[in-house]
C-alpha cells in the first residue's frame, strides 16, 4: 500500500455510519451517563450490535466506558460532544437547503 492509499484510509476512518451517528447524538442529548444495555432497548437493536457500535466510538475516542457489575456505562467525551455538534449542525444545513 504506498502513501496516499494510507493516507485515504486514515481519511476514510474519520467518517461514522449512520448508527455511529444515532448512538452518538442520543448520548449528546444525555445530561448523565447511560447504560448499554438502555440504549440498546431505545434504539430496538441487538445488544451485540450496540455494543459493536460502541467499541468503534470507544477506539475513536468518542465515548467513555465504564464497568458498574456487570452492566456498561457510556459517557460521551468532549471530543464526541464536539463531533455530535457538528453532525448536528450539518444535519440543519441540509434541512434548510431541502426546505428553501
Amino acid at each position: 500500500m504506498d502513501y496516499k492509499s494510507k493516507e485515504i484510509n486514515e481519511q476514510i476512518k474519520l467518517f461514522l455510519r449512520y448508527r455511529q451517528c444515532q448512538v452518538l447524538m442520543m448520548l449528546n442529548n444525555e445530561l448523565k451517563p447511560k447504560y448499554t444495555i438502555l440504549l440498546s432497548r431505545e434504539l430496538n437493536y441487538p445488544l451485540s450490535t450496540v455494543n459493536k457500535i460502541v467499541e468503534n466510538l470507544v477506539y475513536s475516542g468518542y465515548v467513555k466506558k465504564e464497568k458498574e457489575d456487570r452492566k456498561q456505562i457510556l459517557t460521551i467525551t468532549p471530543k464526541g460532544r464536539e463531533v455530535a455538534e457538528h453532525i448536528n449542525n450539518l444535519y440543519l444545513i441540509f434541512r434548510s437547503l431541502n426546505n428553501g
